[in-house]
């Protein structure tokens, strides 16, 4: 279970209980969301940024028009400024079980997680948004499961960096630990997908189509975040992965 967000100044935090014996910390610097969630308490995800949110160039720097929380969504609006003609809206949620299928297992085996929901709209008669969405950990295996999956047979175990892969599911097994993380993309929203490896440290990053929006248009993306207990992950991950793939839009008002 969760607690509730909580904003002093610029800075969101949270509570995360992920089992009786098991708790982590979450932080948000909302003037600087390409560090994304910071974990804390949590062993070796301890250097986690998760769900970075990333500009054309870092010189293009995020101004916060406004901040708040409501219950398990933290809410940011990011306007129009130089460099920037796309106006971002973002919302950080906790998960919970509810958010997965009757008939999944999820009350059982689901831990905790985050989705990060960015809606982008323009001023403009014609813009071609540039936006990317990637998190950083360690990990001492990395598994892929695609979109188009045929089964489990489409699961497959990634060793080296990969360039140009289609949306998917990427599950990061935490060295020392029982525990997974997995993310979640929709080929809907991202046109491509990266995965790189140095050492231990992997990173993904995920880039938003970059189809022309129009003026009073709302473009959206998502990217779901779970942490999940070793065994079984990857079963795991491919019957929550599939139901996410069918599920509605989640509301953002």
């Amino acid at each position: 279970m969760a607690s509730d967000w909580r904003i002093i100044e610029q800075t969101a935090s949270l509570n995360v209980e992920l089992s009786k014996n098991q708790q982590f910390s979450a932080e948000v610097d909302l003037l600087s969301p390409q560090r994304g969630i910071s974990i804390r308490g949590l062993g070796n995800a301890d250097d986690c940024k998760l769900l970075r949110l990333q500009n054309a160039s870092d010189e293009q720097r995020w101004q916060l028009r406004e901040r708040y929380a409501r219950g398990r969504d933290l809410i940011a609006v990011y306007p129009h400024s130089t460099g920037r003609e796309i106006e971002t809206c973002v919302y950080w949620r906790v998960l919970s079980a509810d958010d997965f299928s009757p008939e999944a297992d999820a009350p059982e085996v689901f831990l905790g997680g985050f989705d990060i929901i960015v809606s982008l709209q323009t001023d403009l008669p014609h813009d071609a948004p540039y936006l990317k969405i990637g998190s950083q950990l360690s990990a001492a295996e990395l598994w892929r499961l695609p979109a188009s999956g045929e089964g489990s047979e489409a699961i497959c175990q990634i060793t080296s960096s990969e360039m140009n892969v289609a949306a998917g599911a990427v599950v990061f097994r935490l060295p020392s630990s029982q525990l997974s993380y997995a993310e979640f993309t929709h080929p809907a929203s991202v046109s491509q997908s990266c995965v790189t490896t140095q050492g231990q440290t992997r990173r993904t990053e995920y880039l938003l189509s970059e189809d022309a929006m129009e003026k009073g248009v709302i473009r959206q993306i998502r990217i779901r975040g779970l942490w999940l207990p070793r065994q079984h992950d990857l079963k795991l991950v491919q019957q929550y992965y599939e139901h996410w793939l069918t599920s509605e839009p989640p509301l953002t008002v």
